[in-house]
């Protein structure tokens, strides 16, 4: 008994001691990380530039000179490489791609006061710079990212922890064109899909309604009761009224441009439910890019809400596009506006139910006089 004893006193020693030494090494090695180590800390890298974008329209043989404003935000001095490099951007998102410099290349265009430097901790200096384009540049938009990228001695890639390196850029739009220059008006864009978003639409049901409404207008085409030529019929069912709205924009001048507009929708009588805007970003030469759109909703009241029940449903969505281009100002669409017409399930199911009620009452009617009869009796 006494030998039990006496081991359950030595386990709880031993336990005690335990937890003991590992709350000294706890505390060692909050000492350590806190002190010892505290040599491997690096001070924090901050760089800001102004400006922070241009948009510019240079004749070809001529050139054009400004200043960078560049400040040291950080705790210690740094040395700063100064580069040039083109780029254009990616199909459909627009996210900006480095492309190689060759001899044509716009970034050798672009010479600099100093590429190479030092900035005192909190400094800021002006850096000029100058672009002389050639006179054989062919007439088109020209884009290029001039970055500011701190320089660090080997030993700051050594020892523990991740090491980030704040590298900053103003991208410059340049744009070349000759005196005289006419233009294909009202071609320079075009929207290459103008739709509902996805999660919004009843796909199965949308599907089979557009190819009933087109075999059915092709083949009333076919026996001359309408005209021979029949454009495709797209018409959208949507859940509920239809709130967001995709836009692919493609740019097919040879200079950047930058859509604006703004998009509604209606009733079937013409009421406005709903608008948005579409604020645009910067489309290169040949490229096309989407945009996402939501509608917000206008109080309407009840009546509204009345309104909207009896359009049995139906909307018509248009959006009113332009764009503005560096060189050829405001850019309007040829053909009209794009519009599209939708048809909300929600509102379907109401005057299902409605109908549904309706012919019950009808029918019915005899049994509920009897019955409220009965009622009034009791």
């Amino acid at each position: 008994m006494g030998y039990f004893k006496k081991n359950k006193i030595s386990f709880k020693f031993q336990v005690s001691s335990f937890r003991l030494m590992l709350f000294f090494l706890l505390v060692f090695f909050m000492f350590s990380y806190l002190f010892l180590f505290s040599y491997d800390v690096r001070a924090s890298i901050g760089l800001s530039v102004s400006p922070q974008k241009f948009d510019l329209l240079v004749y070809p043989g001529d050139s054009y000179e400004n200043r960078f404003k560049l400040t040291n935000r950080s705790d210690a001095a740094l040395p700063i490489s100064i580069r040039a490099m083109p780029f254009g951007a990616e199909e459909g998102t627009g996210e900006m791609r480095f492309e190689k410099i060759d001899p044509d290349s716009p970034s050798l265009w672009f010479s600099f006061e100093k590429q190479e430097m030092i900035l005192e901790a909190g400094e800021t200096r002006s850096i000029d710079f100058k672009i002389e384009v050639p006179f054989d540049s062919e007439p088109g938009g020209y884009y290029v990212f001039v970055y500011f990228e701190p320089r660090f001695p080997g030993h700051y890639f050594e020892k523990a922890g991740p090491k980030v390196i704040p590298v900053i850029g103003v991208p410059f739009l340049i744009s070349t064109t000759p005196l005289l220059l006419d233009p294909e008006q009202g071609k320079e864009f075009e929207v290459l899909n103008f739709s509902i978003s996805k999660d919004e639409r009843a796909k199965v049901l949308e599907n089979f309604l557009n190819t009933t409404l087109n075999s059915a207008r092709y083949s009333l085409a076919s026996v001359g009761v309408v005209q021979a030529r029949v454009e495709k019929t797209e018409v959208f069912l949507t859940q509920k009224t239809p709130f967001s709205f995709n836009v692919k924009i493609k740019n097919n001048d040879i200079y950047h441009l930058k859509p604006f507009g703004t998009l509604f929708v209606y009733n079937i009588f013409g009421k406005k439910i709903g608008e948005a805007e579409l604020k645009g970003q910067t489309i290169l030469p040949g490229r096309s890019r989407e945009f996402n759109v939501f509608i917000k909703e206008e109080e309407t009241g009840f009546m509204g809400r009345i309104l909207n029940l009896a359009s049995l449903g139906l909307f018509k969505s248009e959006l009113d596009i332009k764009a503005l281009s560096h060189v050829r100002g405001e850019l309007y669409l040829t053909g009209g506006n794009p519009s599209l017409t939708s048809f909300s399930l929600t509102t379907f199911y109401f005057l299902i139910i409605f109908a549904i009620i309706t012919i019950i009452i009808y029918f019915g009617r005899k049994r509920i006089r009897l019955a409220l009869k009965v009622l009034l009796k009791k």
